[in-house]
């Protein structure tokens, strides 16, 4: 029976099973927003409207964040920007969307580091994701918190957008800003920043209580007011908050570090395996239950893929391993014996 399961016969079957669970996975990973799904799957969490009603001080333990924070990259960065001088926390967090539109164009992804990723920034590249994390570092430098949010436009796949919530120690509260179409959401009537989720009530039921702010001389992200509201409207119900603002530590991880520079794709799904890529929380709304348990069950299909393929992969190490093992036994006996 083992010298069955160590034969050509045995290990072609072993492969072969392994290269089909490969492809599948791979062939519903393509186009990458798909990529992007899967990956969003991994991290699916159920959650609660409690799960997002905390400040930093009371912040949930299992949500990851820096507690060294290095003085480079953005320590003189915080300095030149003057953010100490500033009366609170909101205005510092427009003076830092400011600095990051300043030359924003329409380019790629950074694909770097943090410090990469800001200079990239600066020359006018980089995607949505990009903006909000080196925001969030910057905030973090600047004794400043903030939390990543996103919203999809294709069950919490890749096509959405990725912008940032501050919280203002003076006022004790979250403020909104989108920082790559550089705008953030006020009280038409105070002028008061709005929280994500005073802006996503009144974005369902009172738009014209919400007045738009630049948040600098940068380009502005929509042709005008009334693309920015459709675009909006079209993620209404596919908000997912980023458990976790880590940035620094992800920076320094091994997956960033080593596979970062080579694709983006596999720089996240090391960080998914080595426990650094921060969780998704989706919104729970009626009417996105459906998507909500579409992505679970996806998640369960990933895991089981996943399983399969460990275990195809170390029945395939045995095999060779035994194959190696049977052939240098085979090589001893049949070496001729020398007499002296």
């Amino acid at each position: 029976m083992k010298r069955f399961a160590i034969s050509n016969l045995a290990i072609g079957v072993v492969l072969l099973a392994l290269m089909l669970l490969t492809a599948s996975v791979l062939r519903v990973a393509r186009p990458s927003t798909e990529a992007v799904r899967l990956r969003n799957a991994l991290l699916f969490q159920a959650s609660t409207p409690a799960d997002f009603d905390w400040t930093p001080e009371q912040r949930p333990a299992d949500f990851a964040t820096d507690d060294q924070v290095p003085i480079q990259p953005f320590g003189p960065v915080v300095e030149s920007l003057g953010l100490a001088k500033l009366p609170d926390d909101w205005s510092r967090a427009q003076r830092i969307a400011s600095h990051l539109t300043e030359r924003a164009r329409w380019g790629d992804a950074a694909m770097s580091d943090l410090a990469g990723t800001y200079q990239q920034i600066r020359a006018g590249h980089g995607y949505c994701a990009d903006f909000t994390t080196v925001f969030i570092a910057i905030a973090r430098s600047a004794g400043m918190f903030a939390r990543e949010w996103a919203f999809s436009f294709d069950g919490f796949g890749g096509y959405g957008h990725a912008l940032v919530e501050v919280f203002d120690r003076q006022s004790s509260q979250w403020r909104m800003l989108d920082v790559f179409n550089n705008w953030a959401p006020l009280d038409a009537r105070t002028g008061q920043a709005l929280s994500v989720a005073e802006f996503r009530r009144r974005l369902a039921s009172d738009p014209d209580s919400v007045q738009v702010l630049r948040l600098g001389s940068g380009r502005f992200g929509f042709r005008d007011e009334r693309a920015l509201w459709d675009y909006y409207r079209r993620g209404t119900d596919q908000w997912y908050l980023w458990w976790g603002n880590a940035v620094y530590a992800y920076d320094a991880s091994a997956p960033n570090r080593l596979l970062g520079p080579v694709s983006r794709s596999l720089e996240q799904l090391g960080a998914v395996a080595w426990g650094v890529h921060p969780h998704v929380r989706p919104v729970p709304t009626p009417t996105n239950e459906s998507m909500r348990q579409r992505m679970a069950q996806l998640k369960s299909k990933l895991l089981a893929a996943g399983a399969a393929g460990l275990l195809l992969s170390a029945v395939l190490a045995w095999q060779l391993a035994s194959r190696w093992r049977h052939r240098a036994t085979l090589d001893a006996s049949t070496r001729p014996i020398r007499h002296a």
